[in-house]
């Protein structure tokens, strides 16, 4: 095949060697090569920015997957000290897991139902500030039973607590499905 090739090549040399280099063109590239001065050179600062641009984009990407690793394990963290709480029965702990995966998923859930992302913001900003009013009242209620022991109407009221954000959460996804149909 390239024995072919060649031989074609060389028997049309003529006709495919049809076009001069411009007046000077010899002159110009044997003066770079003296320099030192790459042809290629010109390409590169063209491409410059552009290879700028895109270092900048994969640092923000490597950046933005980081955050929300450290953010979702933050998270899982305090879950895990929430959930095992001193003073706290291992069934009132596997009640209060049960509660707290059940809210972690319905918060992913807000971001799927949501129109845009403005949206979602603004839903995620007032349902965490009705979430942490809840927390506070639900740290009241556990450093009651860490003072007085499990008693039988703080447990309800801290196993209410849970139940309330996962009904809370529950008419919020309503909502948004509603809207979204």
């Amino acid at each position: 095949m390239m024995n072919n090739l060649e031989k074609y090549i060389k028997s049309n040399q003529k006709e495919l060697n049809n076009e001069k280099p411009q007046l000077g063109h010899f002159y110009r590239f044997e003066q770079r090569l003296q320099n030192g001065q790459s042809p290629f050179k010109k390409f590169y600062y063209q491409n410059r920015y552009l290879m700028a641009g895109a270092a900048a984009i994969i640092v923000l990407a490597v950046l933005t997957v980081g955050v929300f690793r450290v953010d979702k394990h933050a998270f899982k963290s305090f879950v895990k000290r929430d959930v095992q709480h001193v003073g706290v029965s291992p069934e009132l702990q596997e009640v209060i897991a049960f509660y707290t995966f059940e809210v972690e998923e319905q918060l992913a859930e807000i971001d799927k139902y949501s129109s845009d992302k403005n949206e979602a913001l603004r839903i995620r900003k007032m349902v965490n500030d009705q979430i942490n009013l809840l927390d506070v009242s639900a740290l009241q209620l556990k450093n009651e039973l860490e003072l007085n022991g499990e008693d039988e109407r703080v447990c309800q009221a801290l196993i209410n607590n849970h139940r309330v954000r996962k009904e809370f959460l529950d008419d919020v996804i309503q909502q948004l499905k509603s809207n979204k149909l």
